[in-house]
């Protein structure tokens, strides 16, 4: 399974959903191969229950790929589901590597960000287009 479709998945269950009166709940294990060989194992997590919603999805290095580097991830997102959209409150991606470990977290309101952060913080590259109050607004994080 690509990256992308492993990506896309819990939003197409999420989504296509829709509004719910009970809760229900959906999860997943993937193995990642390469040419046979396996290289990782992820997981996912959803639930929706009346217009909220949470998601979960983790990553970690196995088999062939912990020869060449360890490391593993996590990412998760909840919110409320108006209409058929998904409407993010808290976004939260922790990754670990044996190099280093970084965090990013988001709050949202209305489809905006309120606050973000980033663990580390480094410094911005020269050729970095400046953030403004208009790239904060309609924003889905990538888990949603």
């Amino acid at each position: 399974m690509s990256r992308s479709s492993l990506l896309t998945l819990p939003a197409a269950l999420l989504l296509c959903a829709g509004p719910l009166a009970a809760q229900e709940q959906v999860s997943g294990r993937y193995d990642i191969s390469i040419a046979g060989l396996q290289v990782g194992i992820a997981g996912f997590e959803g639930r929706i229950s009346g217009d909220s919603y949470q998601a979960s999805v983790s990553l970690r290095l196995s088999g062939a790929a912990r020869l060449v580097a360890a490391g593993r991830g996590t990412a998760t997102a909840s919110g409320r589901i108006a209409g058929a959209r998904a409407v993010p409150a808290n976004y939260v991606l922790n990754l670990t590597t044996t190099q280093q470990s970084d965090a990013i977290r988001m709050s949202m309101a209305g489809g905006s960000v309120r606050s973000h952060s980033a663990e580390p913080e480094r410094p911005a590259p020269a050729d970095q287009v400046p953030l403004t109050a208009g790239h904060r607004q309609g924003v889905l994080d990538p888990l949603s």
